[in-house]
C-alpha cells in the first residue's frame, strides 16, 4: 500500500491536475515520492505541465502570438490553437473543460490577451479544487 496524503477515493485526476497547474508547489515531489508514482498523479502532473507551458509561451510571446483561440464544445472538451511566428511554432492542444478553465484562469493571471477566464471557468475550477478537501477535515477535538 502506497502512503500519500489523499485517500484513494478522492484521487481525482482532474482535481490533481488543477491544483498542480494553479499552485504547482502544493505537492512537493521530493517529500511525497510514493504519491508521485501513482498513475493518476503522473498523468495529472504531465497535463498541468502542458497547461503551464502553453500559458508561459503565450505570455512571453504576447506580441508575437497570433491566431490564439480556445474553442469549447458541448461534449466536455476544448481545443487551444495558437501560432508564434518568431519561433515558427504552431500548436494545438486538446483539453478537457477543467483543463480549459485552468488555462483560461492562468492566462488571465499572466495577462495573455484573448484568453480571459469567465465566471463559469472560475466556478468550475472552484468546484474541482473543492474535491480535494473532501475527507480532509480535522477530527473532532483537534485544533
Amino acid at each position: 500500500m502506497i502512503a500519500h496524503p489523499l485517500p484513494r477515493a478522492i484521487l481525482d485526476e482532474g482535481s490533481l491536475m488543477a491544483v498542480m497547474a494553479v499552485a504547482p508547489g502544493v505537492y512537493a515531489r521530493n517529500r511525497m515520492f510514493a504519491f508521485f508514482k501513482e498513475p493518476a498523479v503522473k498523468r495529472a502532473r504531465a497535463r498541468a505541465a502542458t497547461i503551464r507551458g502553453a500559458v508561459r509561451q503565450l505570455a512571453s510571446a504576447r506580441r508575437g502570438a497570433t491566431d490564439v483561440s480556445l474553442v469549447r464544445d458541448s461534449g466536455g472538451g476544448a481545443v487551444l490553437r495558437y501560432r508564434i511566428e518568431s519561433m515558427r511554432l504552431e500548436r494545438t492542444i486538446e483539453l478537457t473543460h477543467v483543463e480549459a478553465a485552468c488555462l483560461a484562469y492562468l492566462a488571465t493571471q499572466a495577462g495573455v490577451p484573448g484568453l480571459a477566464a469567465t465566471p463559469d471557468d472560475r466556478a468550475l475550477l472552484d468546484r474541482t479544487l473543492a474535491k480535494l478537501a473532501i475527507g480532509l477535515e480535522l477530527p473532532r477535538g483537534a485544533g
